[in-house]
């Protein structure tokens, strides 16, 4: 059959089903990067990127068994060749880094999930992710090599991938060339909205893939334009993306919930290298963000927010980490036409604060408890909320279609 959409691709395997879940957000709904490089016995610290690191195929089960170990399954390789020229060619090389580091991988680690960035920046002499005509980026012979890349990496075993050249309708060639290949069942998830962004100058360092000249604002897109997101997103979604991705992650998260309310397939965000190495930087300037932790109180499978049984481990989970500090709880409870019918999701809450309180746990207090919304704000208020959303009553019921 000619499909297009197929949505049994993302059942395939326990890792994907775990990844793309809505309801719950751990470790399993994450994806770990990877640099690869040419060479031997490389393990090199990126300046740049503090924490993250450059390897050469035989250090890289080394990196691979500690993140095992640590719960993580899935993981995303960039390449970083030894030889670069106009056209990319070491993207799409059978022998290529990355086709040699999925290779090796997937040999040692099978049970890991293995994502590719399909892009051709880090491959050529220019630094831009495509083929040129003087300084003029060919959109529809850039958009093929895609596909050919695409194809090698999933020849080589990758399990997903990622299409990060903002190259029009190169999602339908990919699919294409998948496809007539055998490879129906490799998933393409698309960098379907995707910013130019000063976020992204550490992985350009990482990668030597800064270019040599001019920008890439000519295909990356414009945050002036606010509503191109929805254009990118339709148009990869009709040529056969089974996932779409936001980013940067920080800066738009507007974006994405806007998308959210839009699309039904599952949505990635990338948290680039730029917003890892804030968050790196403020740490080493001791600043701490304050949080609130929001529990499911009524178990819904609509919300997010950690099971009221999960909390008190959380909690003590938690103090490792110095730069957190946990100022209260917040819970969302159901949507009801009697507000009564929530009083017992609020108190629970706060119980449930009480017994945290009684922990003296370092980084943890419990002194604002965030619970009520619009409908039901007042019993809230009587089982002891210290903070309301009370939106709808201020300013209206909300226009989604906008």
């Amino acid at each position: 059959m000619d499909l297009i959409q197929r949505p049994r691709r993302l059942r395939g395997s326990e890792n994907l089903r775990k990844m793309v879940r809505e309801t719950r957000m751990d470790k399993s709904s994450l994806i770990y990067p990877l640099f690869v490089k040419e060479g031997t016995g490389i393990e090199e610290e990126i300046p740049s990127m503090e924490g993250q690191f450059r390897y050469s195929v035989d250090r890289l089960p080394f990196e691979l068994e500690r993140l095992q170990k640590a719960g993580v399954s899935s993981i995303m390789l960039f390449g970083i060749p030894d030889h670069k020229d106009e056209v990319g060619s070491g993207a799409y090389d059978e022998y290529g880094i990355v086709q040699k580091a999925l290779r090796e991988a997937r040999r040692q680690f099978p049970d890991l999930y293995y994502i590719t960035d399909v892009c051709m920046c880090e491959y050529t002499s220019h630094g831009h992710c495509g083929i040129l005509e003087g300084e003029t980026l060919l959109n529809d012979e850039s958009a093929k090599l895609m596909a050919k890349i695409a194809l090698s990496h999933a020849q080589a075993g990758a399990d997903i991938v990622a299409p990060s050249d903002m190259m029009d309708g190169r999602i339908g060639l990919i699919r294409e060339e998948l496809d007539n290949n055998g490879f129906t069942d490799t998933i393409i998830m698309s960098y379907a909205v995707k910013y130019s962004s000063s976020f992204y100058g550490p992985f350009r360092d990482a990668c030597d893939s800064t270019p040599s000249f001019g920008d890439r604002k000519s295909y990356q897109m414009d945050f002036k334009r606010s509503r191109d997101y929805l254009t990118e997103a339709k148009w990869d979604l009709e040529e056969g993306a089974d996932i779409l991705m936001v980013k940067p992650g920080l800066p738009y998260l507007d974006v994405l919930a806007r998308l959210r309310d839009k699309v039904e397939v599952p949505l990635a965000v990338y948290n680039v290298s730029g917003e890892y190495a804030m968050v790196k930087e403020a740490a080493k300037k001791g600043i701490v963000v304050n949080v609130l932790l929001e529990v499911n109180m009524a178990k819904e499978d609509t919300k997010f927010g950690l099971m009221p049984e999960e909390v008190m481990d959380f909690i003590h989970e938690i103090v490792r980490f110095q730069h957190i500090k946990v100022q209260g709880l917040m819970t969302i409870a159901p949507f009801v036409e009697n507000p009564e019918e929530n009083r017992i999701h609020f108190a629970n809450l706060r119980k449930l604060s009480v017994d945290i309180a009684k922990e003296k746990v370092d980084n943890v207090n419990m002194s604002i408890l965030s619970m009520g919304m619009t409908n039901d704000y007042e019993v809230a208020i009587e089982e002891g909320a210290t903070m309301v959303r009370i939106g709808t009553g201020i300013f209206g019921a909300r226009n989604y279609n906008i």
